[in-house]
């Protein structure tokens, strides 16, 4: 099922986000640049989710879902009613301090691993315990649903050197 409704908000973020884009192309405005660009990086997200969901949440899959779902696609939207609502001049200064921010955060995403682990918080490709006392997350990985003794804990710093 929820394979399902991902592929769906693929399709129809990509189809929106593809619409926005068509318009921008026979009038370009900035404010539709930057929603474009939101929706983009939205249907980018959600086809990462569609991958995640049906496939596998690999670190790759899970750092671009991260990174251009929770991350990037607000600023850019908000970017878009800066440049609508507030005016040229406030916009482009915004953009300039959202290509730092954007930098910032893809630097900080980019760092983000993800490792598999067991219940003893064992890694599933390394057999090595690791500490995950700080810094983790956890989220359902997709052998969890087949085995609950499984799970993804996304980590700030890399500790397991044998899978990376």
């Amino acid at each position: 099922m929820e394979s399902v409704l991902s592929v769906v908000a693929a399709i129809a973020s990509s189809l929106f986000a593809f619409d926005l884009w068509s318009d921008y192309r026979r009038r370009p405005r900035p404010h539709i640049a930057a929603y474009g660009t939101g929706m983009t990086m939205f249907a980018v997200a959600t086809w990462a989710l569609f991958i995640g969901v049906t496939f596998a949440w690999t670190g790759p899959v899970y750092r671009t879902f991260f990174l251009f779902g929770a991350v990037l696609n607000i600023p850019f939207l908000a970017l878009g009613s800066m440049f609508l609502v507030v005016g040229n001049r406030s916009g482009h200064a915004m953009t300039v301090a959202l290509g730092a921010f954007t930098a910032f955060a893809t630097t900080l995403t980019l760092q983000l691993v993800c490792v598999c682990l067991d219940r003893n918080n064992t890694c599933l490709r390394c057999s090595k315990k690791l500490d995950c006392s700080r810094n983790c997350v956890d989220l359902p990985c997709t052998c969890s649903i087949y085995n609950p003794n499984r799970t993804v804990r996304i980590r700030v710093k890399r500790t397991c050197k044998a899978c990376d």
